[in-house]
């Protein structure tokens, strides 16, 4: 958790204590690479979020999660849809 939450400050300048995040879900993703991505469930931050690293992120922007833009990264897509069934742990394969 400490990880994260110096990664979302790094990443999107908002502050966020470890104690208010829960974990989400875990995905083994196989790209070019293989990886393991944990994605945690923040409940709240202070600040505001802003695209803190605007050479690797094309946009930043609060969306309803029923209406992802298209042009999500896929398995983060997938990574959302697994938080809002309950499922802890799942493959993506490119």
């Amino acid at each position: 958790m400490t990880a994260a939450a110096r990664e979302a400050e790094e990443e999107v300048g908002v502050n966020i204590e470890p104690s208010d995040m829960t974990f989400s879900t875990v995905m083994h993703r196989m790209e070019e690479e293989e990886r393991v991505d944990f994605f945690l469930h923040v409940h709240q931050w202070q600040g505001e979020p802003f695209n803190a690293e605007p050479e690797k992120c094309d946009d930043l922007r609060w969306v309803d999660v029923d209406q992802l833009p298209a042009n999500l990264v896929r398995y983060v897509r997938q990574a959302l849809g697994n938080h809002m069934a309950g499922i802890p742990f799942d493959e993506f394969e490119a």
